[in-house]
């Protein structure tokens, strides 16, 4: 954590790690860790820990078995109003969109709908990489591994020439040299 003063005579806590500037010490510790995963609001009741005090506070409402949100067409209910909210569009959508057999759930799409077939009931993975044998559930995913393999590096940084098999790689490196955040 180092200090140093800006135009504007403000104090800035730069991050060693990606050289983000934050305008308070307690800002900058928070932000450390995403680079260094500390988590120190662990939970009383399970395993779990958390990198902020407000994730760990949500989290906790999670152990507590109170369904106050109730589905008026279902009567199935929910721990928060946003899941509630979730719900409520499955059955909205069934009736102008496809449904699946074996859970009733609703999507507006028949892509959707086999989507949902594959992640949630059939885990088909078809795409299978000829080099290393890993297999994937979804085409995109399947290009986005292929560059894993290969030797090239077809994205230069015009700042410093680092060069990267990856154009999101490259954009996240860029960001070093502009000062912002991913």
């Amino acid at each position: 954590m180092s200090k140093k003063a800006s135009s504007l005579n403000e104090i800035k806590y730069q991050c060693k790690y990606c050289l983000k500037d934050c305008f308070w010490p307690s800002c900058l510790k928070v932000h450390v860790r995403c680079h260094t995963d500390e988590r120190p609001f662990s939970c009383n009741m399970c395993e779990k820990s958390f990198k902020r005090k407000s994730d760990l506070m949500k989290h906790k409402q999670s152990h507590i078995d109170e369904r106050l949100f109730t589905c008026d067409l279902c009567g199935k209910k929910f721990k928060r109003k946003k899941y509630l909210k979730r719900h409520s569009v499955t059955h909205t959508v069934v009736k102008r969109g496809f449904s699946c057999d074996i859970c009733d759930k609703g999507f507006r799409t028949q892509e959707s709908l086999r989507n949902h077939l594959n992640d949630e009931h059939i885990k088909e993975k078809p795409f299978k990489c000829s080099i290393c044998e890993k297999k994937f559930m979804y085409q995109s995913a399947f290009n986005q591994h292929l560059p894993a393999h290969s030797t090239d590096r077809p994205y230069e940084c015009s700042i410093c020439e680092k060069s990267f098999k990856r154009k999101k790689s490259l954009k996240c490196h860029e960001n070093i040299h502009t000062r912002e955040q991913p």
